[in-house]
């Protein structure tokens, strides 16, 4: 039996393992006053290191370390890292699928796939149903299925509806479609809202009512024939633009902690009204996967009015980034807001 000597004894070798692993990109990052640590940690306080961008690409390749590899991928799911990423990580999946004694079961490989979800588009839709559908990647692909979310391309829907009956990634094709919101995947989930396994059954049930609640909104919001969404008939909405001369900061976040998150951010500002946020995540919620809006306010904060241009950008169902521009003294309390409410939210 160990003794606790021997664990720490085996904790200090693996963090010598990891410090000389990652001495060489330690080494590049260094120039941008940065290093593989605080990378991952901006990574997870969504802020910003597009810097450090081409730096993660070039040493993604050329890694031998399983660990520093993770590492990276974990730091190239960023909006910054798009467009170039995705093609990378198709090649690189590739790559070591290829040197796998068993890809399908490769945590290499699941890692890459992992990554390739969050920078899953039409430009790779070929490859990406390609990857979904090859049964000896087994459920190391299971993370790309869930990236077929992300797709516009008509196939995809079917791709997911053929995978629900997959026991390798049947799991993650439930939830995909779950999260489509599509009509035309309820007789396909409502096969598993009996299914013996807990995370299945509940996926499908989700996904269900996901589709109960769009049903309902379309019936609500029914509006006058020409009149824009959103607004009065015959009355164009104002467009938001980003003033020059602000302040920006920038959060990756679930959708289900937007509204909580910017309600922190009104309490500390005079101005914006809960109600407001409120019709902002409303309006988020039906955006298309990777797309965008702006929302602009008029705030005070610290007695000083300020404008405050957030805008959301819906990563897909269940994430966004949110892009804050407004003040330099504002930018750097929403910033110190943010970590505590991660940890208080377990987001």
């Amino acid at each position: 039996m160990k003794t606790p000597e021997d664990h720490e004894r085996e904790q200090a070798m693996r963090v010598a393992e990891y410090r000389r692993d990652a001495a060489p990109i330690d080494a590049q990052l260094r120039g941008l006053g940065e290093d593989l640590d605080s990378i991952i940690l901006k990574r997870n306080l969504g802020l910003d290191y597009k810097e450090a961008i081409p730096i993660l690409l070039t040493r993604l390749t050329t890694t031998e370390s399983r660990v520093i590899k993770s590492c990276i991928l974990h730091a190239l799911a960023v909006p910054a890292a798009r467009p170039l990423a995705g093609p990378l990580l198709i090649r690189e999946f590739y790559r070591t699928a290829s040197t796998c004694e068993s890809p399908g079961t490769s945590v290499p490989l699941w890692d890459i796939g992992n990554a390739l979800e969050f920078h899953a588009c039409d430009d790779l839709a070929d490859n990406l149903i390609g990857i979904a559908t090859e049964k000896r990647f087994g459920w190391a692909r299971a993370m790309v299925v869930l990236g077929l979310t992300r797709l516009k391309d008509s196939r995809a829907f079917n791709v997911l509806v053929n995978l629900l009956d997959d026991p390798d990634v049947n799991t993650m094709a439930v939830t995909a479609l779950a999260k489509l919101k599509n009509p035309a995947a309820r007789p396909h989930l409502e096969r598993f809202v009996n299914h013996p396994d807990r995370w299945i059954r509940r996926e499908a049930r989700k996904g269900i009512e996901r589709l109960d609640k769009a049903a309902a909104r379309t019936g609500n919001a029914a509006r006058p024939s020409g009149a824009p969404e959103g607004g009065a008939p015959n009355k164009k909405a104002k467009r938001v633009r980003i003033p020059r001369g602000l302040s920006e900061t920038s959060v990756a976040i679930g959708m289900d902690r937007l509204g909580p998150f910017l309600k922190r951010v009104a309490e500390c500002t005079a101005g914006m009204e809960f109600s407001t946020i409120d019709d902002l995540v409303e309006t988020v919620d039906r955006l298309d996967n990777d797309r965008s809006r702006l929302f602009g306010y008029q705030v005070e904060y610290e007695s000083t009015p300020t404008p405050l241009v957030i805008k959301v950008q819906k990563d897909d169902v269940d994430s966004v980034g949110i892009y804050f521009h407004t003040s330099a003294a504002l930018v750097s309390r929403i910033e110190a807001l943010f970590h505590p409410f991660c940890e208080e939210h377990g987001a």
